[in-house]
């Protein structure tokens, strides 16, 4: 039985989905108030949905024409896994873009992001080796960065 808040004076909600808030001031419906946070479920522009079942609380009541209460977005702590790093220089996940398209961002070249990373891993090994970056229009040391970049392709079994 999730809870329908709304959202007085033509406000906007300011809540996203999977969100989580919680109470204080409310009157009436005083159960609500300093409870742990709960997480909001679906959003509209002058409403969301709580998980958390308010039907055995008392009746919400508006007792200050000023006041309705107040709800507090709250930041709850979330864990994060990676890889090791030589793992994702290695064998890079590009599925795990935050765009959700695979790393492509013009779909007219996809691999783009495998070439890209190689080529940076080769500019970085060249960095390595040399001590500075390549210098502009030197043909050697043009090659030299190539020679590395397969290097580094066949090393890491990349299909670029």
């Amino acid at each position: 039985n999730p809870a329908i808040v709304t959202i007085p004076n033509d406000d906007q909600v300011e809540f996203g989905d999977g969100e989580y808030v919680t109470f204080k001031g409310v009157e009436g419906m005083t159960e609500i108030n300093d409870k742990a946070p709960v997480k909001v479920l679906e959003t509209n522009m002058y409403n969301f949905k709580i998980d958390l079942d308010t039907s055995g609380f008392g009746k919400y009541e508006q007792k200050n024409l000023s006041s309705y209460g107040t709800v507090i977005e709250a930041k709850i702590p979330k864990t994060l896994e990676f890889k090791p790093l030589s793992a994702n220089i290695a064998n890079p996940d590009f599925s795990r873009d935050p765009t959700g398209n695979c790393g492509v961002t013009d779909f007219d070249k996809f691999g783009r992001s495998e070439l890209m990373h190689l080529a940076f891993l080769a500019l970085d090994e060249y960095r390595q080796q040399k001590g500075d970056l390549p210098a502009v229009q030197d043909a050697a040391a043009a090659a030299e960065l190539v020679k590395l970049a397969n290097e580094l392709k066949a090393k890491h079994g990349m299909e670029v």
